[in-house]
């Protein structure tokens, strides 16, 4: 498979390539067996500013190009990543084997990870804006960056946020938090909280919340929207 994959890619190569996907529809011609899999070496493309390859079967994206600015591997069988180039500053990979997301790239803003087995994000890019996290091992997130301005993080035995971001603007709880028991400080510059289950809507309740701010909670399915005065 691994040959297959690098036959592929020298012969679509083009050392002036700025957009590259690789997926199992545009590739059904070459290869009936649902997409790529293995390791994918792309150090024959040299000015990519665009990496998708997202629902295929991929292990490891090597040799990536400097000048990288977008990755999704959304739903493939990535278990983490030796290097990302310095100028990315969008990661999509949800839905893979991820344990851990070590040396993310300084200029990194955008980071999307769930559907993984992460169980630490204590090194976070200092100019991260919007994290997704949700549906991982998650015990903590204590070390956010001070300028993060959306968090997501659902379904993660995490015990307490009291420590958000002074910056963070909209904080979104889609899925059950069972484990979750405290919320407190929340940030004055807090614009919106969307949370799952009642028992959230309790532990944002006791405290005081910031003029304006949108409340929205969901139970049962049903979704309620509060605008505080």
């Amino acid at each position: 498979m691994k040959r297959k994959v690098e036959k592929y890619i020298k012969e679509r190569n083009r050392t002036n390539c700025e957009y590259l996907t690789i997926n199992r529809y545009e590739i059904r011609y070459h290869y009936r067996n649902g997409g790529i899999g293995g390791i994918v070496n792309l150090i024959e493309f040299t000015q990519l500013k665009k990496i998708n390859c997202e629902n295929n079967r991929i292990t490891s994206l090597i040799n990536i190009c400097d000048s990288v600015e977008y990755i999704n591997c959304n739903k493939n069988c990535i278990k983490g990543f030796n290097y990302l180039p310095n100028n990315l500053k969008t990661l999509i990979c949800s839905d893979n084997k991820i344990t851990s997301l070590n040396n993310l790239p300084d200029n990194l803003k955008t980071l999307i990870c769930e559907q993984n087995q992460i169980t630490s994000l204590n090194n976070l890019p200092p100019g991260l804006k919007f994290l997704s996290c949700d549906s991982n091992k998650l015990i903590e997130l204590n070390n956010l960056p001070l300028g993060l301005e959306y968090l997501s993080c659902g379904s993660n035995p995490i015990p307490n946020l009291d420590y958000l971001p002074s910056g963070l603007a909209k904080l979104h709880l889609f899925s059950p938090m069972f484990e979750l028991k405290t919320l407190n400080n929340l940030p004055n510059s807090i614009e919106e909280i969307r949370l799952s289950g009642d028992y959230l809507k309790e532990l944002v309740s006791k405290q005081n919340l910031p003029k304006g701010l949108v409340l929205e909670s969901s139970y049962l399915g049903l979704w309620k929207k509060i605008k505080t005065k």
